[in-house]
């Protein structure tokens, strides 16, 4: 029994002592987490303390760049206000910029050390024994300042910055436009009411009751452009009408007899309607734009959209025959430029609804005036380029790439090469199809353009490969893109020589064909060798160009032909702009009409006639033609460049 009541006790003392340990146990599993937590806390608090002291380091470093900054500022703020009126107003040269700033440096220095005479000795080293003469810390930075004068005074080489640039006039100085608007003077003066005039030229100003003698020095003119508001006006034209005793009708016009309406009795003047068509095709500002204009300068409602709509259409027709004039000019010369371009169309012939239809252009630049020609088809096909270019002959025509122009002209010189061999024989048909000299005389030579393949590898280029420097797509391109660029580089400067008349059209010829043709030739190899290399849209590039390159070396035969067709894609900047505001053309009686109307408006641009001035003396001469019913009509005498502008001014004004 008493063995039993041990075991007992033993046991009840093993539990006591197992729950102190587990007790324990917990407590220093606890300590532990709390030495845990403890070290995290003090890592991240010394993590916080290194951050402080970097912040601390760095703001001390940008307040000593401030002081430093300061201090050069305030010894230096008369030098830099003379550079920038020496950038500003005196339009120095960067090399001339920079000597001048070294000089105004140098001279500070030298005048702080003590003696503005001598110069040179700026560089050298202060002596030691000359206490007053020895540098400041501010000294010292505008030394360090003028010996670093680049770090002053950024250039980028290269790349041309923004705003105004050197060498350039200021805004609005030395316009031609002055002597040709009306002019209004006015005298301005702040002291009129207080000057008199003496008897010996001289004057008095009384201010305050006292009198101060002044002498004449000079008068500033100021030429500004004003602005009158558009006045309309009712012109009103009466016709007598008498008879006499045998009852024969006579007629007398009073009011305003020189003036022939294109439209007999019409509601407006051909002077509203040449200012209407000028804002529509030049300016791109709706019909029904210009009648809300109209009626709200009016205060009441004068004219209505469908009234102007019809004179513009009437317009178009009665100018077509002028326009074509103007066609059959460009196709006399020797090169010319062709494009196309897209017009919305709401009630399309061919298609249900609105649809594209296209505008087509000719257009010559060379030693004759410029001309431009434009016609409207509803297609984009064969017939529109027949329609277009049917009348050319014994030139060369430079357009993009549009297969269907090469094939017309294929067709067009195989058909003189039958008549050729029908007439002189083979021979002859074999030697006229054997260099674009002999199709210049009686075919047509299809030049291309050089822009379109250069501007597929520019995009290429800009899109995928110019933010990868290592890669080979990148070499490729920046290869092909600086032959290019070498080609343009020795068009502009041979044809700035012939230009200045430096040299004549046969030197021009010669020298530009000499140096051009190695450059292609080069750009030719280097395609054909670096196609296999080349993927995806370069590839595309690259094959392009390849393609179209023996059509275009013919420019290099042609002293009017530029390496692209430039001066074409120029002449529908306007177009694309006015369709960009009017969206369509409702028929092809209107598409005629823009197309006709567009022709002689762009012409005039071309030789600097004003288009809304030139319209009203067509609509004003081809009317007075009309009622006089004249047959043998000198067309070349109505072209822009055989006017004079004082002359139009005049006709405008009657």
């Amino acid at each position: 029994m008493k063995d039993t009541k041990k075991d007992t006790g033993y046991v009840q003392e093993i539990k006591v002592l197992r729950k102190q340990l587990a007790q324990s146990q917990a407590k220093a599993a606890s300590l532990e987490n709390s030495v845990k937590i403890l070290g995290k806390y003090k890592k991240d608090a010394e993590k916080q303390a290194k951050a402080k002291d970097r912040i601390i380091q760095k703001q001390k470093k940008k307040i000593d760049r401030y002081e430093r900054f300061l201090a050069l500022t305030k010894e230096n703020v008369t030098l830099r206000r003379m550079m920038v009126w020496a950038r500003k107003s005196e339009k120095f040269t960067d090399s001339e910029l920079l000597q001048i700033q070294k000089d105004l440096t140098d001279q500070v220095l030298a005048i702080k050390q003590g003696d503005p005479g001598n110069l040179d000795a700026v560089d050298q080293k202060p002596d030691s024994t000359a206490g007053t003469n020895t540098p400041s810390s501010s000294d010292a930075l505008l030394l360090a300042h003028s010996r670093n004068i680049d770090k002053l005074l950024p250039i980028e080489q290269g790349k041309k910055p923004w705003g105004r640039q050197p060498n350039t006039k200021t805004c609005g100085r030395d316009m031609t436009v002055f002597d040709k608007l009306d002019t209004e003077e006015s005298v301005e003066s702040v002291v009129d009411d207080c000057l008199s005039a003496n008897e010996d030229g001289s004057f008095t100003l009384l201010i305050d009751g006292e009198k101060q003698d002044l002498k004449y020095m000079k008068t500033i003119e100021h030429k500004r452009i004003d602005f009158v508001r558009p006045h309309f006006k009712t012109r009103v034209t009466k016709v007598v009408v008498y008879t006499d005793t045998k009852g024969h009708v006579y007629t007398s016009h009073k009011g305003n007899p020189c003036a022939y309406d294109f439209v007999p009795k019409g509601k407006v003047t051909n002077r509203t309607v040449a200012a209407l068509i000028a804002d529509k095709v030049v300016f791109g500002i709706p019909l029904n734009r210009q009648v809300a204009k109209l009626n709200i300068a009016a205060g009441d409602t004068i004219v209505n959209t469908q009234l102007i709509t019809r004179k513009y259409l009437e317009a178009g027709e009665f100018l077509q025959t002028f326009a074509q004039q103007l066609k059959r000019y460009i196709s006399s010369q020797k090169t010319a430029h062709a494009d196309e371009s897209y017009l919305t169309l709401v009630h399309h012939p061919k298609k249900k609804g609105a649809a594209n239809a296209y505008l087509w252009s000719l257009s010559y630049s060379g030693k004759n005036p410029p001309a431009a020609y434009f016609e409207f088809d509803p297609t984009r096909g064969y017939s529109a380029a027949e329609n277009l270019l049917g009348g050319c002959s014994d030139m060369a025509i430079q357009t993009d790439a549009y297969s269907l122009y090469k094939t017309f002209i294929g067709n067009m010189n195989a058909k003189i090469a039958e008549e050729i061999a029908a007439s002189d024989g083979i021979e002859a048909s074999d030697e006229f199809q054997s260099t674009c000299a002999y199709y210049t005389k009686k075919g047509l030579v299809w030049v291309a353009c050089f822009s379109h393949g250069r501007r597929k590898i520019e995009k290429v280029f800009e899109a995928l490969y110019k933010q990868k420097p290592e890669s080979v797509e990148y070499t490729i391109c920046n290869t092909i893109l600086g032959l290019i660029r070498k080609v343009y580089e020795i068009e502009k400067e041979e044809r700035a020589r012939y230009r200045s008349k430096k040299q004549d059209e046969a030197q021009f010829l010669k020298n530009r064909k000499d140096k051009t043709l190695p450059v292609l030739t080069a750009l030719r190899r280097y395609l054909t060798e670096q196609l296999p290399n080349c993927r995806y849209n370069l590839e595309i590039g690259v094959k392009y160009l390849l393609k179209i390159f023996n059509d275009l070396i013919p420019y290099l035969d042609y002293s009017e032909l530029t390496p692209d067709n430039s001066f074409q894609e120029r002449q529908f900047i306007r177009f694309a702009q006015t369709r960009r505001e009017s969206l369509f053309c409702s028929t092809v009686r209107g598409g005629k009409a823009w197309a006709t109307l567009y022709s002689i408006c762009q012409t005039a641009i071309l030789n600097t006639i004003d288009p809304t001035t030139y319209l009203k003396f067509l609509l004003d001469e081809l009317a007075m033609v009309q009622d006089k019913q004249e047959k043998d009509i000198d067309w070349e005498s109505y072209f822009p460049w055989n006017q004079n502008y004082d002359n139009l001014l005049k006709l405008w004004k009657r």
